[in-house]
This record gives C-alpha cells, structure tokens and sequence, in this order.
C-alpha cells in the first residue's frame, strides 16, 4: 500500500508539474503572439501614418506650386500690400479649408511672416520651424510635422521665386498647414 501511494504522489507530482509548465509555456507563446501583433500594427500604423503625411504634404504642395505662378497675387505680394493680398487670397483659403487646410503663410526671405492667413492680425515674427528651416537652407520644398505659434501641424513650405529679365530671384516662402487634431480625423476617416 505505501509503494501505491508513493506512486500516486510521483504520478500527481509530475502531472501537476507538467501541468505548470504547459500552463506557463501557453501563456508565453500567447504573450509572444500578443508582442508580435501588437508591433506588427505599430508597425503597419506608422508605416499608415508615413503615408498619409506624405500624401497629405504632397496635396499641399501641389496647391502651392500652383500658387506660386499665379502672377496677380505675386506682384501684389512684391508691392507688400498685406490688406489686397488678404483678399486676394481669401476665397482660395476658404476653400483650402474645405480641403483641411488650417495654416497658410507668406513668408519673407529672411523668415519674418509677412501674412499669416489664418490669423491676419499676426506678423513680423521670425520663423523658427524645422520644416521651414529646412526649405530655408535647402531651397527645396519640405514637409514635416512642427509646432508654430497657432499649433502643432503638418507643414509643407515652398521657396518663392520671380523672374524678370531671366533672372530668377528668391522673394520669399509660401506655407500650408494642416493642423494635428484634423490630420488626426482623416487618419481615423480612412482606418474606419
């Protein structure tokens, strides 16, 4: 009987054992699973969110290169008539903004905004931006994510240029933005 019952210890001894480690073996390879998953989409919505910025930054910057031949609103500007380029510009913005356009800018060559469309009544100040900074030295176009006095957006800016005379000439920058909140919102339109 004592031979029994030491068998019947070892046997539960070793189904209890094997029990915990099936128990713990599971739990990691679910752990695991949930790990992989969880990066996989991290990594699918940062891959999403590259692209939807990009997308977003390229939409803008074809607005501004189109912007930017239209000669009317460029002398206007060269004349530095902030009121007539104001509403010379209004109508395009009212529908930029349809479009989620929040931020539109002029800038002069040596960064200071000459108008900011979105709040007229503030100007002068110096731009300090990444993304401005780097059409600055590059004198390409660029795009990126910076906070600015308004708020945190996506940004797309554009060096300006004149030619007269076949001599082109840099009179500034021109700037859309699209704000975070609303970047946000057509993230979320598109992943539902």
């Amino acid at each position: 009987m004592k031979i029994s019952y030491k068998l019947f210890f070892c046997f539960a001894l070793v189904l209890v054992v094997s029990l915990i480690s099936f128990y713990i073996l599971i739990r990691s390879s679910h752990n695991y699973t949930l790990d992989l998953i969880d990066s996989k989409q991290v990594d699918l919505t940062q891959h999403y969110v590259g692209s939807l910025q990009n997308r977003e930054g390229e939409f803008m910057l074809s607005y501004l290169q189109v912007l930017a031949e239209n000669e009317n609103i460029k002398n206007t500007y060269l004349n530095k008539d902030r009121e007539e380029l104001y509403s010379q510009v209004e109508l395009l913005f009212q529908k930029l903004q349809t479009d989620h356009i929040t931020h539109f800018y002029f800038i002069l060559p040596n960064g200071s905004v000459f108008l900011r469309m979105h709040q007229p009544e503030l100007f002068g100040d110096i731009v300090k931006r990444s993304t401005f900074i780097k059409a600055q030295q590059t004198q390409q176009p660029a795009i990126g994510i910076d906070l600015g006095k308004t708020g945190l957006a996506l940004r797309t800016v554009l060096p300006y240029y004149d030619t007269k005379n076949n001599h082109t000439q840099l009179i500034g920058y021109l700037e859309l933005g699209e704000e975070m909140n609303t970047f946000f919102q057509v993230l979320q339109e598109e992943f539902n």
